[in-house]
């Protein structure tokens, strides 16, 4: 019952073989894959991912973004540090959080996580999750700072590994990952690292914390990407509570760069827009940028 002798059952049978390729960017194009994709010479081949590598134009469907948000089916932005003061100059963004400590940047994130869980118990059990981000490399610096945010979180925010409310998931280590996806898990917050965005799915992460040690200052598509999806697309709206339409970046990395913004890689992949005090009442002043995907 090897793939093989399916194939050829399968073709015996007078059927055709149509081919769809999760997570196309990275599994359809090695040799390995093609020669695959050859021996099973499909009717049809269905290439999925969020960011393909296209190269002929015939090959595009453009698909219109407001229409997407209409269907309910993502977040109608992503704001950045939305309680602090951002200033777009010079194609970057100069945010007041950046002069703050990684405590302050944890603070100020679960703040907002625990109004958008008092918001979200009027409309459904949903658990809204905030994802901290680790630098993506090996060393000394990586496990000072997860044992500075494990310890943040635990002192002084009661969320640790123990009473269930911290998820961790690191090369090697696994700890409470297993239902974080479901909305109404117990897990808070998860400690991450780039490793986990391939083919991963939780569409309750609502807010995505940086840190200056990051190392980079631009944002693209991938790095807010974890957090547009709406946790109940189903439903084909948008929630009367507007702050839950959002996603959140906490971060204090400095001069941080939207490529596109200045058009040097063509059609911007964002738009930047000054947030005014009028989209959320009782928010206060809000000078926050939001980026939309």
């Amino acid at each position: 019952n090897n793939l093989s002798n399916v194939i050829v059952k399968t073709r015996e049978a007078g059927q055709e073989i149509i081919l769809i390729i999760d997570e196309a960017h990275h599994h359809a194009t090695s040799d390995i894959s093609h020669g695959l994709i050859e021996m099973i010479n499909p009717k049809l081949s269905i290439e999925v991912s969020a960011t393909p590598v296209i190269t002929d134009e015939d090959e595009k469907v453009r698909v219109v973004l407001d229409d997407v948000k209409l269907e309910g089916m993502i977040k109608k932005a992503v704001l950045l540090n939305p309680e602090f003061e951002n200033i777009f100059k010079n194609g970057k963004i100069e945010s007041k959080l950046s002069e703050g400590t990684e405590e302050l940047v944890i603070d100020s994130a679960l703040k907002k996580r625990q109004e958008l869980a008092a918001l979200y118990k009027k409309e459904d059990h949903i658990n809204p999750l905030m994802l901290i981000q680790l630098p993506d490399r090996i060393g000394q610096l990586e496990d000072t700072m997860k044992e500075r945010v494990i310890r943040i979180l635990k002192d002084k925010h009661k969320i640790s590994t123990e009473n269930g409310r911290l998820a961790v998931w690191l090369s090697g280590e696994h700890i409470n990952k297993e239902n974080v996806e479901k909305a109404d898990s117990e897990v808070d917050v998860l400690i991450f690292k780039q490793a986990i965005a391939l083919g991963w799915d939780c569409p309750r992460a609502q807010i995505l914390v940086l840190f200056r040690e990051w190392h980079s200052p631009v944002f693209t598509i991938q790095t807010v990407g974890r957090i547009m999806r709406m946790p109940e697309p189903d439903k084909g709206k948008h929630y009367k509570d507007e702050p839950l339409n959002y996603g959140y970046v906490y971060t204090n990395l400095e001069h941080i760069q939207i490529p596109g913004c200045l058009g040097q890689m063509g059609k911007p992949p964002f738009k930047l827009q000054a947030i005014g005090q009028e989209l959320f009442q009782g928010m206060g002043k809000n000078r926050g940028v939001a980026l939309i995907v």
